[in-house]
């Protein structure tokens, strides 16, 4: 968040109230941070355990977002560390699509309302799997390209 936020809050939990625009969730009191985001952090770190990678990352992202931990950039930083996890884990990266961002609204403020992961896990599987769709397509279109020795296709050069 540097350069978006004053120098003192770009890399430091948040240190005042907020509420989320178009939720009813009132994120924790501030002072309550440091020790949640620990909390958080142990409970994510450890990996996906038996849980399969898609939901345990829907939910870190839905419990990051709750949090709220920081002023600005909490959906950025959730969808990036959705993306670490699922990559950490062997998953494609989600990608969560500009055109999209009504309905990912939505699954949030569906979780906040029901505390049915089902919605947002249901957007998080979809997101990977148009992501390895595009991988898939892209490893199709290397193999048809290679020679017979099985060589990629080279490169032009500028």
């Amino acid at each position: 968040m540097q350069g978006i936020l004053p120098e003192a809050e770009a890399d430091t939990y948040r240190r005042v109230p907020v509420y989320i625009s178009g939720s009813w969730h009132v994120p924790p009191n501030w002072v309550k941070i440091p020790d949640l985001m620990a909390d958080w952090i142990q409970q994510y770190a450890g990996g996906s355990g038996a849980e399969h990678p898609v939901p345990f990352a829907a939910r870190a992202h839905i419990d990051l977002v709750r949090l709220h931990p920081f002023r600005d950039g909490n959906g950025r930083t959730a969808r990036m560390l959705t993306n670490f996890l699922l990559m950490q884990m062997g998953y494609p990266p989600a990608h969560y699509a500009a055109e999209a961002r009504e309905r990912y609204l939505a699954a949030l403020r569906q979780f906040d309302q029901s505390h049915d992961p089902a919605p947002f896990t249901a957007l998080t599987g979809e997101a990977v799997e148009w992501m390895m769709d595009r991988w898939l397509a892209l490893l199709e279109q290397v193999q048809e390209g290679e020679d017979e020795s099985g060589a990629p296709p080279r490169r032009p050069t500028r």
